[in-house]
């Protein structure tokens, strides 16, 4: 007869033999917990994994805007002239999706207020420019992406 403890049934998987072998994952789903938080709706993360990027779990708001802003920073999720529907399809994270004819838009809302992404299409549904906003901080005058072709 075999009885698993609640511990092993969430952790055993693959490869694990004990519980022990799981700390880092509970440990990273412990920070995870925390981090929401901070951050209740919207969180630095959720725009990294929406972009194709990483970014630190401690990773402050004011982090994520000079991670965006940098001259080098180039999201591998996103790239000139890439189809609508598969541009659209890596904001899943978003909490606000609005569709336009000419672009799309993709809010985020954390403590400072909302982070709007604006994808800009052409007249052949092909990404040709997003445009970052932070209406509520005054700090974050808004921002172009720089794009891979």
């Amino acid at each position: 007869m075999l009885v698993y403890s609640f511990f092993e049934l969430v952790l055993l998987r693959g490869e694990r033999t004990s519980w022990i072998d799981g700390m880092p994952e509970i440990i990273e789903n412990l920070k995870r917990l925390f981090k929401r938080f901070q951050y209740p709706n919207s969180g630095p993360i959720d725009v990294a994994r929406d972009l194709g990027f990483q970014i630190e779990s401690k990773a402050s708001f004011e982090m994520l805007i000079a991670k965006l802003k940098a001259r080098d920073f180039r999201p591998s999720a996103l790239y000139l002239s890439m189809p609508r529907s598969f541009a659209e399809k890596n904001f899943e994270n978003a909490l606000k999706k609005e569709t336009y004819q000419e672009c799309s838009l993709f809010s985020y809302y954390f403590n400072r207020g909302w982070l709007i992404f604006a994808l800009h299409f052409d007249e052949f549904e092909r990404l040709s420019k997003v445009y970052v906003s932070c209406p509520a901080n005054c700090s974050c005058r808004g921002f172009s992406l720089f794009l891979d072709e």
